[in-house]
């Protein structure tokens, strides 16, 4: 999940110029509907002032240039609610620092909170809690892969951070084992549910500091969707820490994939971040930073052990 708007402060008083950016980055294409009104939503802090503001922008015959966006607005009202009620909480916790224990214990709690408040939003806010959207992004992630090459009916498969589950579902009729791991207990009880019948999928609760419970060459793919950006901001030790565990747990030929490095608004920076981990941990990395998807901005870091 993102908390975060890539445009600006969070909750401004006047927040109309960083709103406006957002609309013509929206008008180029360079962000999906879901997420212009995601972020304008945590940009503005109020779905009724973005359809005010929105609504500002009709021409003489009625005719509103935002119309697909003041439509999502009214369609998921109890969704918008719950996405700045979310967003609110983690950016109440946004640069508090403390130590990386302190930070894990922090995210666990507000996740533990965030799929209360609805499911499908904890896991991307950009949903606003909708289930097709949701399942609309998942299926974009899980057509990537296979365009990789990366799932068949041999490959076990490691999710780090794996919320409510939607990716094992998803991926559990492509691949021998899927298994998702997370920090927070009521993810996991949301995902052993969603998943309840299928026999090659596996959850378990992770303490978010290691892979200990996985023996060495256990998999042949793991992957971060969205959950990586959470331990770069617990600090470097860890982030190091997962890049040394990933590689351990991979076989021969097995890969790193993560689907966002950081929330941060500088994607030269996670390349360079991203490259230096993966020479440091043998890793050779296939793509770096690219976003192939229409619905969810997040950029991908495609990685391979260097066997």
């Amino acid at each position: 999940m993102d908390p975060t708007p890539r445009f600006g402060h969070k909750f401004p008083v006047f927040g109309m110029p960083i709103a406006q950016e957002l609309l013509d980055a929206w008008e180029e294409r360079r962000i999906s509907s879901a997420v212009a009104v995601m972020e304008l939503l945590l940009t503005i802090g109020d779905a009724d002032r973005v359809t005010h503001w929105l609504g500002a922008f009709a021409d003489a015959s009625g005719q509103n240039r935002y119309e697909e966006l003041l439509r999502i607005v009214e369609r998921n009202r109890d969704g918008c609610a719950r996405a700045i009620r979310i967003a609110q909480r983690f950016d109440g916790h946004a640069g508090r620092g403390g130590t990386p224990e302190a930070r894990v214990a922090a995210t666990r709690e507000l996740f533990d909170l965030a799929v209360g408040d609805s499911e499908e939003a904890s896991v991307a806010l950009y949903s606003l809690g909708n289930a097709e959207v949701l399942h609309a992004a998942t299926g974009e992630v899980v057509r990537t892969m296979q365009e990789w090459g990366v799932l068949d009916k041999t490959k076990r498969i490691l999710q780090i951070g794996c919320g409510i589950g939607r990716f094992e579902v998803a991926l559990a009729p492509r691949v021998a084992l899927a298994v998702g791991i997370d920090i927070a207990p009521k993810m996991i009880e949301a995902a052993q549910r969603r998943a309840a019948g299928l026999t090659n999928v596996r959850f378990a609760l992770s303490s978010g500091f290691d892979l200990r419970p996985f023996e060495d060459g256990a998999f042949d793919l793991v992957y971060a969707v969205d959950s990586m950006p959470y331990i770069v901001d617990a600090g470097s030790e860890l982030v190091e820490t997962h890049f040394r565990e990933a590689a351990r747990v991979l076989g021969k030929n097995g890969e790193f994939v993560i689907f966002a490095f950081s929330y941060r608004p500088d994607t030269d920076a996670d390349r360079v971040d991203v490259e230096r981990l993966a020479r440091a941990h043998g890793f050779r990395v296939l793509s770096g930073g690219t976003s192939p998807f229409d619905l969810w901005n997040g950029r991908v870091f495609r990685m391979a052990r260097a066997d």
